[in-house]
């Protein structure tokens, strides 16, 4: 949360800590990646029952500008590959419908993976470095997440004719902890 006592003009640093981005896959399912979610799992082993612990989300309102609300995290599951392939997890939290604005929160719309090509505009949301670029000295900076814009370098494997069997991607956008479990999106 980023309520808190005022430090001069500045919101007081928050309490809590960003440690990843993810996105809704259901009406209350965020999709994330596993060590974020096995973060979670440690706090949630250290301090107790996920009463504790909370998802901000961050969205665009209608008029310009950003809103973020924070849900309540109710349950939480990570895949496990045993090859190390997979880095996924679920989040399931509390929803109210009725809370105003959050309705334009909605899961996403899976892309077709033919757009999954070198040159393809591409963008990513997300946190980079978790609060850094959020808390200044004792103050709040700044709030809501940050746009990267980038292409598709390079596809693997490299003459395929399906594009399900893409096995692997690779973009020129810049990243940084914090961004992980960020959706890949198109323009």
């Amino acid at each position: 949360s980023f309520a808190g006592k005022t430090v001069g003009d500045k919101v007081a640093k928050p309490s809590s800590t960003l440690s990843g981005t993810g996105f809704l896959v259901r009406k209350n399912i965020v999709l994330t990646n596993r060590h974020v979610v096995e973060e979670i799992a440690k706090w949630h082993t250290t301090y107790g029952d996920h009463d504790l612990w909370y998802l901000e989300f961050a969205y665009p309102r209608q008029n310009g500008g950003w809103s973020t609300t924070l849900k309540r995290i109710t349950n939480i599951f990570a895949f496990v590959d045993p090859k190390g392939g997979m880095d996924a997890g679920l989040v399931e939290f509390n929803r109210r419908d009725e809370e105003s604005g959050f309705n334009y929160c909605v899961p996403v719309q899976f892309g077709d993976l033919s757009q999954i090509v070198i040159g393809a505009d591409v963008g990513v949301c997300g946190y980079p470095l978790g609060d850094e670029l959020l808390v200044h000295g004792q103050g709040f900076w700044r709030s809501g997440p940050v746009v990267h814009a980038g292409m598709i370098s390079g596809i693997a494997p490299f003459d395929t004719k399906n594009p399900r069997d893409i096995t692997a991607f690779l973009t020129d956008l810049n990243s940084a902890p914090g961004m992980s479990g960020s959706p890949l999106f198109t323009p």
